[in-house]
């Protein structure tokens, strides 16, 4: 057997066995949505800059979508809210962002957390029952707030950065967190919860499973996703001087300045 072709076989088969792997799973725990991991944190200021969340799991919203990437401590997350373009004020402008702590599906006082806007600033209460909260505490995870274009649309919109602690919701060691989301504006007029009535019962909740790739060739990393429930796979291409980014077929070409990150690909195999 020539050397390229053991190679291909060799990685074939470690897709393969991680594919099921990831297939056993999703089988036992649901339709998930696979986080990508990363190495160079979103800076969590409310601007999507030049390549900052290109390379992310995309979960679509009504009014936008919702992109996730995690490193060890932080599950970062964008809100891109595309179809809010009118700047509104904070304080009628919100998401809520909610977790099943110890994911067992059911609302338990003083465990179970909402991440929310609280005086402009991100704010985490305690769920006391379905429906019902504690007031605003500190938190260590972090928000930025803007207003602008991203890589979904040059028109200015609502946008929302987070980085929310894996501590805060016992998730450093989890496979996965379960999340309900919340994006709302009153011009245009939208309130969309995704699940419908996450905040009264977590049975349907959004599992985001904190991928690996399951194997890499050089910069390129596949990942395992759901049938029917994949991203799509995307490259990244980092290029010196190069001033915003573009966009062709499924790579992207982004501008960066010194000495510019590796560029790299992503790709979601759908397993059996």
């Amino acid at each position: 057997m020539r050397t390229t072709d053991f190679r291909r076989s060799t990685l074939k088969n470690m897709v393969n066995v991680f594919l099921i792997a990831a297939s056993l799973l999703f089988n036992l725990y649901g339709v998930a949505q696979a986080s990508v991991p990363t190495t160079t944190p979103p800076v969590i200021d409310g601007i999507v800059s030049n390549g900052e969340w290109v390379l992310s799991e995309v979960i679509p919203l009504p009014h936008g979508s919702m992109h996730t990437k995690h490193d060890a401590n932080f599950l970062y997350i964008l809100l891109d809210l595309t179809g809010d373009t009118v700047n509104d004020n904070l304080t009628v402008d919100y998401f809520w962002l909610s977790f099943d702590v110890n994911l067992n599906e059911a609302i338990d006082s003083g465990t179970d957390v909402m991440y929310g806007l609280c005086q402009g600033n991100l704010g985490l209460t305690y769920y006391l029952g379905p429906g019902s909260w504690t007031g605003c505490n500190p938190t260590t995870s972090q928000l930025g707030t803007g207003f602008g274009p991203s890589h979904n649309s040059s028109i200015n919109h609502r946008i929302f950065e987070l980085a929310i602690s894996r501590a805060e919701i016992s998730a450093l060691t989890n496979d996965y967190v379960r999340v309900g989301v919340r994006t709302a504006s009153p011009n245009p007029s939208f309130q969309d919860n995704v699940p419908i009535n996450f905040y009264n019962d977590f049975s349907n909740n959004l599992y985001i499973y904190f991928s690996q790739p399951e194997a890499c060739v050089g910069q390129i990393c596949y990942y395992s996703c759901e049938p029917g429930a994949c991203s799509e796979s995307n490259c990244l291409v980092n290029v010196p001087g190069m001033t915003g980014c573009m966009g062709v077929g499924q790579i992207n070409y982004c501008g960066c300045i010194g000495i510019c990150p590796a560029s790299s690909c992503v790709v979601f195999v759908p397993f059996p």
